[in-house]
């Protein structure tokens, strides 16, 4: 019995996993991405995510999960989230800092005590 109770709950360890992982993501389309290289040779991009229907915590889970898959090189990104294309309000929006550096270039405000360090805001 007891064997059996763990083989079962090995089966269904996957396949929980899977689902928690896809409830955290929601969906959304990358709208537009741009980016340029600065004079210090580091990059810096913005990027817009259309998600129709996101709530803050949608926003935040997509951004979350954008930022995670920047590219090597990038110092700082800014990221907003909107409903519809070529919306004048967004859902939220973040600024990623790669390190100290990025931060004391282009943030303000405490320094944060993580890196990459990501600020999002939602109105």
């Amino acid at each position: 019995m007891r064997l059996r109770t763990i083989a079962l709950a090995a089966a269904w360890l996957p396949l929980a996993a899977c689902t928690t992982a896809a409830a955290h993501t929601p969906a959304y389309t990358v709208l537009s991405e741009a980016s340029s290289i600065q004079a210090d040779h580091t990059r810096a991009g913005s990027a817009d995510l259309l998600m129709p229907g996101a709530t803050h915590a949608d926003a935040r889970a997509a951004i979350a999960d954008y930022t995670a898959r920047i590219r090597p090189g990038t110092a700082l990104m800014y990221v907003k989230v909107i409903h519809t294309p070529g919306a004048s309000r967004y859902v939220c929006r973040a600024r990623w800092y790669a390190n100290a550096h990025a931060f004391t270039r282009y943030g303000q405000g405490p320094q944060p005590d993580t890196w990459p360090a990501l600020d999002i805001t939602c109105p």
